[in-house]
């Protein structure tokens, strides 16, 4: 029998209004996305995660996989790739040498006293030329390929010295001749780019690493050293592993604040100056937070110091102080919870009559969201990382499914592939989700993982550092592609 219209998948030329695909795609890949695994998860035993192993792994791997969802847009596609070349050709690169790094330097033990302003000199010299690359792209300017692999070489150099023993045998010399390097790639860049776009203050910077590199190899106790103690580096790690959690965390729940953008811009009987600001979409996404700060947490004191690990240390004090606070700021942080879904609900009244049920859907489910990690912390944040991947497969298809289903000129193998998608979506989601099921994931459902060893490093541990540090580029890569004010975004919406 033929589905009814509301089920049926429009043509991807056809535009729904106010929605992205239709209400049912949106509704249920969007707006109530997490009741997909929360509902089998509340129905499973407390117990984590041996009571839902079968979920738990397909969480993480759900996860996992949406972070390589665009990686084939950008690169099988020259027309998106062309738009941001620095982007997405030296950073992925320093990426790569990052992933090769991490696990190695994690296993070094350095004596007591070992860094000092030199190596910091050298640090900051390369941010800096890091920084001034990036901000020679925003400004419009792309270096040649030589120049963009010229900015890669002393990162690539320094890798290799430090894997070949160099800074532990002379740290002084090693790290001027690396950062005279980068100084001397930062004046090339400099010299190449239009004088209307280059980045003297960037430049600026490079040369005050130089000069502290040299400065501290003649005066070694220019700056206290570091560490106090003989101790490894798995600080390194940690280090990467908190900046990702918590860029993770901005990046999770902006998503959906994005996705609240991109239906107020489809509103379209609803004046601009009229519609919803963003600090309305923000607010509804972030106002229970505080709750979960000032009532949540104290509450369960125990479950957060056993996941805190060697983090306990810093944990009990932070609790401490929120248990302390929560008699009177909790009171607070629930009005502003419930202040957040009223306000939004106002303006939604205000700006069209509740006449975006896209909106009205999205909002109220994110609110449920909220409420139910409330209810239900560990299986209610296992609800939100899937939603978010699946929310972010979907706008993915959605947007590769109305953007090639035309023939483009310039005949892009995006779309070639894309002509046969059970194919291709289903090739691409086995492939990637499999690996990492198989090798890391599988774990937790009973598959056996195997264990090689690279340079003495386990497959696991090289597969942590790839998705540390691919969720990062994925970070990164989603806060300049898929903005809402962009006309090449906007034109496949």
């Amino acid at each position: 029998m033929p589905l009814p219209g509301w089920l049926r998948l429009p043509a991807p030329t056809t535009s729904v209004p106010g929605w992205q695909v239709s209400p049912v795609v949106d509704a249920g890949a969007y707006a109530f996305s997490w009741l997909w695994v929360l509902v089998p998860l509340w129905a499973a035993g407390p117990v984590h995660p041996t009571d839902y192993y079968a979920l738990f792994a397909l969480i993480l791997t759900i996860n996992t996989l949406h972070r390589h969802f665009g990686v084939p847009l950008v690169y099988l596609d020259r027309e998106v790739y062309d738009r941001n070349v620095t982007r997405f050709s030296v950073v992925p690169a320093l990426m790569v040498l990052a992933v090769v790094a991490m696990p190695l330097v994690s296993r070094v033990k350095v004596p007591a006293g070992f860094f000092g302003a030199e190596a910091l000199g050298a640090a900051l010299a390369g941010v800096a030329l890091l920084g001034q690359v990036l901000v020679l792209d925003g400004r419009g300017w792309t270096p040649s390929g030589a120049l963009r692999a010229l900015v890669v070489a002393p990162f690539a150099v320094a890798l290799a010295a430090g894997l070949g023993g160099a800074y532990r045998a002379a740290l002084g010399p090693a790290s001027v001749v690396t950062a005279f390097a980068f100084g001397t790639v930062a004046a090339t860049l400099h010299r190449a780019a239009p004088a209307e776009v280059r980045a003297p203050r960037w430049l600026a910077a490079v040369c005050f690493g130089v000069a502290l590199t040299v400065v501290g190899l003649a005066v070694p106790d220019l700056l206290d050293r570091w560490p106090g103690k003989a101790q490894k580096l798995g600080v390194v790690t940690g280090v990467v592993f908190a900046v990702q959690v918590f860029w993770g965390l901005w990046h999770v729940t902006m998503q959906k604040v994005g996705i609240l953008r991109m239906y107020a811009a489809k509103q379209a009987d609803v004046a601009p100056g009229r519609r919803a600001p963003m600090g309305v979409d923000r607010l509804l996404v972030w106002g229970t937070f505080p709750v979960y700060l000032f009532l949540l947490a104290p509450g369960h004191r125990a479950e957060i110091l056993k996941a805190a690990g060697s983090a306990k240390k810093l944990a009990v004090p932070l609790l401490d102080v929120l248990e302390s606070a929560r008699p009177f700021l909790g009171p607070p942080a629930v009005l502003l919870a419930v202040g957040s879904v009223v306000w939004f609900l106002s303006w939604e009244w205000r700006s069209s009559r509740f006449g975006s049920p896209a909106r009205l859907t999205m909002g109220l489910g994110t609110a449920a969201l909220n409420l139910a990690v409330y209810l239900w912390p560990v299986k209610g944040v296992l609800a939100y990382t899937f939603s978010h991947g699946l929310e972010y497969l979907v706008f993915v298809w959605a947007f590769q499914r109305r953007r090639y289903a035309a023939p483009l000129a310039h005949r892009p193998l995006m779309q070639r592939l894309l002509q046969r998608p059970a194919l291709a979506y289903g090739g691409f989601l086995l492939l990637v989700g499999g690996f990492f099921f198989l090798t890391d994931f599988g774990r937790h459902y009973g598959v056996p993982v195997p264990k090689p060893k690279l340079l003495g490093v386990g497959l696991t541990t090289w597969v942590g550092s790839w998705a540390v540090w691919e969720a990062l580029f994925h970070y990164y890569q989603d806060g300049f592609m898929w903005k809402m004010r962009s006309p090449a975004l906007r034109a496949s919406l």
